[in-house]
């Protein structure tokens, strides 16, 4: 964690160093007697840099930024959740279906549930926002298989499709086993939290421990990177309880 405050700290000064030369030699134009015109060409010239300064710094700055609030966020992890019935079976079809999932697809390996929410009322939700619940039916499949991103791709087409305009992203895939090995929880620790301009993105990994019959996941009852990644644990653990 320290070195990632220590390269936010590092952009963000040179960040305010460059915004600093830039508004100097702008009010440096304005003060040295040169033809309007002349004067007026240079500081768009300089507007145009600042800019692209700008497009440069951020994703840097973000970058580190959710690279801090990842490492909190696994400081402050809570335990994995015990739960009476795995959330990868069959019996947790009818759940999904009661909380308004609508399964999409489904092949031997995986199955795509979806849930398109848009709710005035809640600021996370105020916005349309395509929740996603993948089940993984087979051990070889992967939280980031190619094929499951494609389906969920075609998901998303078939939306715009119907006209529905899709802002912000939460999805949950969810796999089970006997036992949660190291290699398991180090993927189900790989989550995404990010915000692009107005969108938002929360992906989340769980995994099902048939031994414990619990969940383990990445989350924290003291610390939440986003309010929508609050939302998409607080959905999460209200869905397998």
């Amino acid at each position: 964690m320290e070195k990632a405050v220590k390269q936010f700290k590092k952009f963000f000064i040179y960040f305010i160093i460059f915004t600093l030369v830039i508004v100097g030699a702008i009010i440096t134009l304005f003060l040295v007697p040169l033809e309007l015109n002349y004067s007026l060409s240079l500081v768009l010239i300089l507007i145009l840099v600042y800019l692209g300064g700008v497009v440069w710094f951020s994703p840097r700055l973000m970058y580190h930024s959710e690279s801090i609030l990842y490492f909190r966020l696994k400081q402050h992890q809570s335990p994995a959740i015990p739960i009476k019935h795995s959330p990868t079976s069959t019996v947790f079809y009818k759940k999904l279906a009661k909380s308004d999932f609508r399964p999409f697809y489904t092949t031997d390996g995986f199955t795509i549930f979806m849930r398109y929410v848009k709710n005035r009322k809640k600021p996370v939700t105020r916005r349309p926002m395509l929740m996603v619940y993948v089940i993984i039916h087979q051990d070889q499949v992967d939280y980031q298989d190619q094929h499951i991103v494609s389906q969920i791709n075609r998901l998303e087409d078939s939306l715009y499709a119907q006209k529905k305009r899709i802002t912000n992203y939460t999805i949950y895939i969810v796999k089970s086993g006997l036992t949660l090995s190291g290699e398991e929880r180090k993927k189900c620790d790989h989550v995404t939290f990010s915000k692009t301009r107005l969108r938002s993105i929360v992906n989340i990994n769980a995994f099902y421990e048939v031994k414990t019959k619990s969940l383990y996941f990445l989350y924290s009852n003291h610390f939440h990177p986003s309010a929508y990644y609050k939302f998409a644990v607080e959905e999460l653990i209200m869905l397998v309880s």
